[in-house]
């Protein structure tokens, strides 16, 4: 008598075809986002471009405008920066109350702390009272701080 194969249960072929249907998705969607990642990296990659050539030109126009001060005889007044640097660099001991408090509100508590400040006439007048506490410059607009 030949031998009777069993079927197999219908949970069992349900849970391979459920299987199967996830694999299926679960592949399509790595693929979707692939294709979403390379589309970003060229976006990212545009606007950078973008940006490289605008700083470029300003520093372009920017030494054109110097060379042609010059050349008339003159001097190019560039624009004051906005940003600046801070950074603490005396201790706590023997502060007086007022440059304390400005220190406080420059949030430079400690030394060696480093803080970016927007340079506006109060902020100027600030540092101006606290530079013997303090350490101050300007960074490069395209390197260091993204709102110059």
């Amino acid at each position: 008598m030949p031998a009777k194969t069993v079927p197999a249960p219908e949970s069992a072929i349900k849970r391979a075809a459920f299987k199967q249907q996830q694999t299926e998705n679960f592949k399509k969607a790595i693929a979707a986002n692939k294709a979403a990642k390379v589309a970003l990296k060229k976006l990212a990659y545009a606007r950078g471009l973008k940006y490289s050539r605008e700083y470029r030109s300003a520093e372009k126009k920017l030494v054109h405008l110097r060379r042609l001060a010059k050349s008339r005889g003159n001097y190019y007044l560039e624009a004051k920066p906005k940003v600046a640097v801070v950074t603490r660099i005396r201790g706590i001991a023997k502060v007086a109350p007022k440059q304390r408090k400005i220190l406080q509100l420059l949030r430079l508590r400690q030394i060696f702390n480093t803080v970016f400040v927007r340079l506006n006439k109060p902020m100027e007048n600030m540092l101006r009272a606290v530079e013997p506490y303090i350490a101050y410059g300007y960074p490069s607009c395209a390197r260091s701080v993204r709102w110059c």
